[in-house]
């Protein structure tokens, strides 16, 4: 698929063409090398998840911080949901991304 590419930049050229054909909807991320009884579930209640463009926003500040394994935006319940590793991030974390970005917390 990728000719005279590097097997280590695979993931990173099928995430650029993942991103571009999803007009930047959707990416790829590697695996977690954290094992699962060691992340940590966190919810941040939100004001102002009233569509899902704004959800996908929320969704996408969080998600892109190094530690955050997964996370869901419900614009139905108002918050964000998240798999955190704990020795990389916590909730302080995350919560102070989203203020910088100008998202309500409740």
């Amino acid at each position: 698929m990728f000719p005279n590419v590097k097997p280590a930049d695979v993931l990173t050229r099928l995430d650029e063409r993942v991103r571009t054909f999803s007009n930047y909807t959707f990416g790829l991320k590697p695996l977690s090398a954290t094992p699962p009884e060691q992340l940590k579930r966190i919810e941040i209640p939100v004001a102002g998840l009233d569509c899902k463009p704004c959800c996908l926003a929320a969704y996408e500040i969080v998600a892109k911080i190094d530690g955050v394994e997964q996370a869901t935006a419900s614009f139905k319940d108002g918050r964000i949901t998240a798999l955190i590793d704990p020795a990389k991030t916590d909730k302080p974390k995350l919560e102070a991304a989203l203020k910088q970005r100008g998202v309500t917390l409740k």
